[in-house]
């Protein structure tokens, strides 16, 4: 078959015609055989005529290796344009898949390249900046422990932490240590059944996932919650 032939029929009927609607622009000759953004090196093709372009032209230019990459990319719709849904079959994506693995497979890398591949896979020792950037990072991800909350309050962190910041984090220790006072376990009629260490173990004895509904009985706002009333042990 005459892929040239076939792949000239394409890029002259295009010359002569005006697209409507979707269409994509593709490069007569590829930029990576010295084709140049220039327009007399431009056309717009539709989808499946630009699909069908580059399959053409791997099949004139089987050895090179980027051609074979661009092909590969628009079968798995990974183009920096948008829209671009290429439908192709079965047979066609495994042969681009066998062809790609090969070109990586048999792909030959320089000193250099092998030596930064060697030093990433062994750990390459860092520098003093690179540390303390890393260090720096780190600490804008610290959790939230009792320790670093109250280097918040006391603002021993070395930055400003706002009036609001400090009230949302005093009322999440308020939060901590309801969880950790004991909880007195009550049936509706006011019969004692059972003490708890904490609001979280009461809700795990009854399959919950959080304390939150129990805090609220304890805290007044709500009279009972899974049909009993709790009390904070004074």
């Amino acid at each position: 078959m005459n892929y040239q032939r076939i792949y000239n029929q394409i890029i002259e009927c295009a010359k002569i015609r005006q697209l409507e609607g979707y269409k994509e622009k593709h490069h007569v000759i590829p930029k990576c055989l010295g084709g140049s953004n220039e327009k007399e090196n431009l056309v717009e093709l539709t989808a499946r005529e630009h699909f069908l372009c580059h399959h053409l032209l791997c099949e004139i230019y089987p050895k090179n290796e980027k051609l074979k990459y661009a092909l590969f990319l628009m079968s798995i719709g990974k183009q920096k344009t948008k829209n671009k849904h290429y439908k192709i079959s079965s047979r066609v994506y495994e042969r681009l898949k066998q062809e790609y693995s090969q070109m990586l497979t048999g792909k030959k890398h320089s000193k250099e390249t092998k030596k930064k591949i060697s030093e990433n896979s062994k750990g390459i020792k860092k520098s003093e900046e690179t540390k303390k950037k890393m260090s720096e990072s780190r600490k804008g991800h610290l959790m939230y422990t009792d320790e670093w909350r109250e280097k918040i309050r006391q603002g021993n962190l070395g930055r400003k932490v706002s009036k609001e910041t400090k009230q949302k984090f005093s009322q999440i220790k308020k939060g901590n240590t309801h969880r950790r006072k004991t909880v007195l376990q009550f049936d509706k009629k006011g019969n004692f059944i059972k003490e708890w260490p904490s609001v979280q173990l009461a809700a795990m004895s009854l399959n919950k996932k959080t304390g939150a509904a129990i805090t609220e009985v304890c805290n007044g706002k709500r009279k009972s919650i899974f049909g009993y009333i709790w009390k904070y042990k004074n």
